[in-house]
């Protein structure tokens, strides 16, 4: 695989028990609490098929992408563009006959406010 391009993977470390606020509510991420790996990727673009099975579950299927394996390890969210916009990965697949290499399928974050599944919708700048 021949990386065209650099993403920034992010992990949100999840708060500390006992981090919520009077409500009950978990405090917002402070800094320090994501964890980013920046790696090189191969863009590709999504099929008609993804793309529609996206918008049914209320997300935007905005670009594909590979990363290595080793490279790769669970993270939710990811960076990608100058000035970086924030993704959401929404599936991985391993291909069979590319052992080394995962698969990214990247979500706008804009598109679906829906708390239980966009854990972190925030960027650094708010």
């Amino acid at each position: 695989m021949a990386g065209d391009c650099e993403i920034t993977l992010i992990a949100v470390n999840d708060p500390a028990e006992g981090e919520t606020n009077g409500h009950g509510f978990y405090k917002p991420p402070q800094e320090g609490s994501e964890s980013k790996t920046t790696v090189f990727c191969k863009k590709k673009s999504v099929g008609s098929s993804e793309f529609y099975r996206a918008m049914q579950a209320g997300y935007k299927a905005e670009m594909k992408i590979d990363v290595f394996k080793e490279e790769y390890d669970g993270q939710g969210f990811a960076e990608i563009g100058e000035p970086p916009r924030r993704f959401k990965v929404l599936r991985t697949f391993e291909d069979p006959n590319k052992q080394d290499v995962i698969e990214l399928t990247l979500g706008d974050l804009s598109t679906r406010n829906d708390e239980e599944t966009d854990e972190y919708p925030y960027s650094e700048d708010g």
